[in-house]
């Protein structure tokens, strides 16, 4: 039987993930518009801090079987804005790694901080993305109760565990492993989620074999 967190405990937590959301969204804001890469590592401070977070605290919630209540309102809808943040820091971040060739300060050193700095933004982003997209297919299945669009094999009542699963499997194979999509909204958000990981993917390819070009002319 899965049990249930306190509410207080339910509220703190929420509010403490929503405080970081919104920071690592800020701090990504603030990266694309100014395009510093001073900017874009703050970004990716508070983006691993994030992700080592919400990943212990995702895997201690499956492991006891508890269960959290969906977020609404503020909550719900930055789990649809995460995605497109992290997608463009993505880009920018790529964009970056590709278009620096030579020294940032005069030095070899500086080259080279940027180019790590940069592929680092890249993993980053592509992680967050697939994080978000994982709270969306939460969001829309909380939505609708009594239609679920996703249904898990053994699984009444999925959480995050299982969504985080679902998100990484389509967005590394762009297929839905044993997961079953049954309605025609959730099939148009798996549509949306593919299209996007494959150009990301391709992207990530691409700067990949710039940076090994690089590396390989110096």
């Amino acid at each position: 039987m899965n049990a249930q967190w306190p509410h207080g405990k339910n509220r703190g937590v929420d509010y403490l993930v929503t405080a970081l959301e919104a920071l690592t969204a800020l701090a990504a804001a603030g990266y694309v518009i100014s395009g510093n890469v001073v900017m874009l590592v703050v970004w990716e401070a508070i983006a691993a801090g994030y992700l080592l977070g919400g990943l212990a605290l995702t895997w201690y919630r499956s492991v006891r079987g508890q269960q959290v209540p969906p977020r609404t309102g503020v909550l719900d809808a930055l789990s649809w804005i995460f995605p497109l943040v992290a997608s463009l820091v993505g880009v920018n971040a790529a964009l970056l790694a590709i278009t620096v060739r030579a020294p940032v300060d005069g030095t070899r050193a500086g080259y080279t901080f940027t180019g790590v700095v940069a592929a680092v933004g890249i993993i980053l982003s592509w992680q967050l993305l697939h994080i978000g997209f994982a709270q969306i297919y939460e969001s829309v299945q909380n939505l609708h109760p009594r239609q679920p669009g996703l249904e898990f094999p053994r699984t009444d009542t999925p959480g995050l565990a299982d969504y985080l699963y679902f998100a990484f499997t389509v967005g590394t194979s762009f297929a839905t492993s044993d997961a079953s999509v049954t309605t025609v909204r959730m099939r148009w958000l798996v549509l949306l989620h593919s299209v996007v990981s494959f150009f990301y993917n391709a992207l990530v390819v691409a700067v990949a074999i710039q940076i090994i070009q690089q590396i390989a002319g110096a």
